[in-house]
């Protein structure tokens, strides 16, 4: 009876214990949940058509090498998140950088040399006579070398001489390492990842520097003016206002030609490569007047020319060359620093 109860007829289903082994393992453990994730998907894909292109997400999202566009830093504009999220992106960055500039000392720093520098001019240009007088006044005299009176003009000339040679040097200094820096530190990636594009990254930077250099500048000016009417009181010069402006636009320029030659330069500071190169040549085109009727370098010679009573022209055609030059080399500083890897 027992032999018969366990004997099993064709076709009929085994009842007994003996037959084929269960398999007890869940299947996750096999095949591990992303691939079970993925049968899922495709199998459902047939019933519903929306989950085929969340399927096919999922597995673009897996093939090695391939970076999600959310890591993919903007190539163009500003920003990727439309006109809100650039002018929020750019205005987070550039409050990024003056605080870098105030925690970093650089404002410290300019405004303690350019307040230097404006307080010495007008000393120099009142005093400087008369030291010469009790040096060897009767030496002058005999060789017939009469020593003018000093005027407030030449107090601003003394000025343009201190800030255009060491102001100017300070600025470059300080600031030549504002985008080559960061570039080899590699903390430009971080903004980039955030949604700054990085036309916004280079505006920044040379904003940053600009307004280091005009509050530089500024600082030197004013303290040049007071001391100027104490010493000189009364005293007044022409185009004052117009001679100041074209020492600034100078200073712009070169500033303009630092994102630009920190792209092209590797090290921490590039940046000083092109502009200190273009001052040289444009010292070597003083030996050719008719060249260097064209040069930038004309808005710092002119500009006390200009406050000496002569024509007004002869700013004009520098201050066109010297905007071109720096809009151009912002232009190719883009160009460039978009074809550059961090």
């Amino acid at each position: 009876m027992s032999n018969a109860a366990n004997t099993s007829h064709p076709g009929s289903p085994t009842t007994s214990r003996e037959s084929a082994p269960q398999d007890t393992m869940p299947r996750n453990s096999l095949v591990g949940n992303e691939g079970h994730n993925d049968s899922f998907l495709r199998g459902g894909a047939e019933a519903n058509p929306a989950l085929d292109g969340l399927g096919g997400q999922m597995a673009q999202d897996k093939v090695p090498g391939r970076k999600d566009h959310r890591d993919r830093a903007p190539e163009t504009g500003l920003g990727e998140k439309g006109h809100a999220g650039d002018l929020n992106g750019f205005t987070a960055f550039l409050a990024k950088e003056l605080t870098q500039i105030l925690r970093t000392q650089r404002l410290l720093i300019v405004a303690v040399v350019f307040l230097l520098l404006g307080l010495m001019n007008a000393p120099l240009a009142k005093f400087t006579p008369e030291i010469l007088e009790l040096a060897g006044g009767s030496e002058l005299a005999s060789l017939g070398i009469i020593l003018p009176e000093p005027t407030a003009f030449e107090a601003w000339a003394q000025f343009f001489s201190n800030v255009g040679q060491m102001g100017v040097l300070t600025i470059l200094l300080v600031c030549g390492s504002a985008l080559s820096g960061e570039r080899k530190q590699g903390t430009l990636v971080l903004p980039l990842t955030k949604g700054l594009g990085r036309v916004g990254v280079v505006l920044v930077k040379f904003l940053g520097t600009s307004l280091l250099w005009t509050a530089g500048f500024l600082v030197a000016v004013f303290s040049s003016i007071i001391y100027t009417i104490m010493l000189f009181p009364g005293e007044s010069v022409d185009n004052l206002v117009l001679g100041l402006a074209s020492f600034w636009l100078f200073g712009e320029f070169l500033i303009a030609l630092i994102p630009l030659s920190s792209t092209l330069v590797k090290g921490s500071m590039g940046g000083l490569v092109l502009p200190g190169g273009l001052l040289f040549l444009m010292l070597v085109l003083g030996s050719f007047p008719d060249l260097f009727f064209y040069s930038p370098m004309q808005l710092f010679n002119n500009g006390i020319s200009v406050m000496s009573g002569e024509s007004l022209d002869k700013l004009l055609v520098p201050a066109l060359v010297a905007v071109g030059i720096a809009l151009a080399a912002l232009v190719a500083a883009v160009i460039r620093f978009r074809r550059v890897e961090l």
